[in-house]
């Protein structure tokens, strides 16, 4: 987990949700959304409500693939393997 403290749950002075808390609770770097001064705060919090926590979803990838992801192969690669390669 994360070795920095948590930052306050709170805007000061207000009740209203602070950015900063919910990117510390989501794991992420500190100013990983936060410090970008062109979001808002209700962008900056849109913007970490619709993200994926990295710490669940390597422990979900970990689980549904336990061997690891497979290779990618191009999709148009394949089709040329089939058709005996050589162009």
């Amino acid at each position: 987990m994360s070795q920095r403290a948590a930052p306050s749950p709170t805007q000061p002075g207000t009740r209203r949700l602070s950015a900063e808390f919910v990117e510390w609770m989501m794991g992420l770097p500190a100013g990983w959304v936060t410090s970008t001064e062109t979001l808002s705060r209700a962008a900056q919090l849109h913007l970490l409500g619709n993200s994926v926590v990295p710490r669940q979803a390597a422990h979900a990838i970990n689980l549904l693939l336990p061997d690891g992801i497979p290779p990618h192969t191009p999709t148009g690669q394949r089709h040329a393997d089939r058709s005996g390669g050589g162009r």
